[in-house]
C-alpha cells in the first residue's frame, strides 16, 4: 500500500489508534522513533482521554472507533488496537473488512471464538494483520531456532518475575485474563516459536501478595506456575510473580537441546548467550523487539509477502489455546489438553 504525503512532501503512513491507554502511548513512543508513519486519528471509549492523546500527537480525537473507521478509513493507511482483550473482535474485523491493516495488540483475544473471528477475518481479506507478541521480531529467536536444527530439545523454562503496569481491567480474569494472557501469553508464544505445539498443560496459582494492587477487588493469582508437554518430547516450564514496583525484575527463557545450553535474556537486555555444538554465542538485539515489530509491521505494508518475525493472526490463536488451556488448569487444578484453534471455547 502507498504511503500518503505528509509534512511538505515527506511520504509517512496515516496511523489511527483504537485505544488510547497505556499500552497505546507505548506504541506512540515506538511510532516516534520511525519517519515512516505518523498518528493522524485517535479513538477511546473515554473522550477525554483521546483527545489528551491526540492533542499531543496533532491527531483527530474521536469518541469511538466506528466513528473514527466511518470518518477517517479513506485517510488511513492502517489502525493499531489497542483495547482490552475482549474488546479486540469488532474493531479488528470492521477495520479489516474495511480494507484497513491492523496491529493487535496481544493477546488475540479473550475468547477462542472472537479469536477465531480474526483469523478469518485475516484471511477471507488478505489484508495484513499482525499481533503485538514482538518477541517475535527477535533476531535472537531466529537464531535460536538456527542453533536447534537438527538437535533434540528437551527443556525450556522461562521467568517473567517483576512489576508490571496494573490497568483496572487487568485485575479481573474475566477481562484480561490476569497474568496468563497478559504476562505468561507472552512466554508461551515464545516457547511454540522454538518447541512446536504443546500437547498438555499443568498450571499452579499462588495467592502471596508480593505486590501493591491499584484495586483491591482483583481476583487474579500473584503467582503462575506453568509446565508443559510439546509433541516432540520436550517439556517447558514458566514462571511468573508480579513484584512491588521498586524491585527490579528478571525475565529470561533457558533453553537444554542435545548439544546446546542457551539462554536468551530478556527485557530490558535482550541477549542470548551459551554454547551451541561447541561454540560459544553472544549476541545483543540492536533495538528493543517493541521498536523492532513495528518497523517491520510498516514496512509489510509495501510488501504482499507476510514477514515471519510478525506474529500472524493463526499463530497467535495458537498460543491463546494453550494459554486458555492453562486457565481451565488453574480453575481444575488438573492437567488439561490444549484445544485447536477453530474450535471456539467461552470463558465463564
Amino acid at each position: 500500500m502507498p504511503a500518503r504525503p505528509h509534512d511538505g512532501g515527506a511520504e509517512r503512513l496515516r496511523l489511527g489508534l483504537i485505544g488510547a491507554g497505556w499500552i497505546a502511548q507505548t506504541h506512540v513512543r515506538s511510532i516516534s522513533e520511525s519517519s515512516a508513519a505518523v498518528v493522524c486519528a485517535v479513538a477511546d471509549v473515554e473522550p477525554a482521554r483521546a483527545r489528551a492523546l491526540a492533542g499531543r500527537l496533532g491527531a483527530q480525537a474521536y469518541s469511538s472507533w466506528t466513528q473514527m473507521l466511518d470518518q477517517s478509513s479513506g485517510r488511513l493507511d492502517a489502525v493499531l488496537v489497542c483495547t482490552p482483550p475482549q474488546h479486540h473482535r469488532e474493531p479488528t474485523v470492521a477495520a479489516l473488512e474495511r480494507g484497513i491493516p491492523v496491529y493487535l495488540e496481544k493477546p488475540i483475544a479473550r475468547t477462542q471464538e472472537d479469536a477465531d473471528a480474526i483469523v478469518a477475518a485475516a484471511e477471507r481479506t488478505g489484508v495484513r494483520c499482525a499481533i503485538g507478541y514482538q518477541w517475535h521480531a527477535l533476531a535472537a529467536a531466529a537464531r535460536i531456532r538456527g542453533e536447534l536444527s537438527g538437535q533434540r530439545l528437551g527443556l525450556l523454562v522461562g521467568r517473567s518475575i517483576g512489576p508490571t503496569t496494573s490497568r483496572p481491567w487487568l485485575l479481573h480474569r474475566a477481562q484480561s485474563g490476569g497474568q496468563l494472557l497478559e504476562r505468561a501469553s507472552h512466554h508461551l508464544d515464545l516457547q511454540r516459536m522454538i518447541a512446536g505445539r504443546a500437547s498438555t498443560v499443568s498450571a499452579h496459582p499462588g495467592w502471596v501478595p508480593l505486590a501493591d494492587r491499584e484495586r483491591p477487588d482483583g481476583d487474579i493469582e500473584d503467582v503462575i506456575s506453568v509446565e508443559l508437554a510439546y509433541d516432540g518430547g520436550a517439556r517447558g516450564a514458566i514462571h511468573i510473580a508480579w513484584l512491588r514496583s521498586e524491585i527490579p525484575g528478571m525475565y529470561d527463557m533457558t533453553i537444554a537441546a542435545s548439544e546446546a545450553l542457551l539462554t536468551l535474556t530478556l527485557d530490558p537486555q535482550f541477549t542470548l548467550s551459551g554454547v551451541s555444538r561447541g561454540h560459544r554465542i553472544q549476541q545483543r538485539e540492536d533495538r528493543p523487539p517493541a521498536i523492532a515489530a513495528m518497523d517491520l509491521f510498516l514496512e509489510s505494508l509495501h510488501s504482499p509477502d507476510h514477514p515471519r518475525r510478525l506474529c500472524a493472526p493463526r499463530d497467535a490463536a495458537a498460543t491463546l489455546a494453550v494459554a486458555l488451556a492453562c486457565e481451565r488448569s488453574l480453575r481444575s487444578g488438573c492437567p488439561v489438553e490444549v484445544g485447536q484453534p477453530g474450535r471456539a471455547e467461552t470463558q465463564s
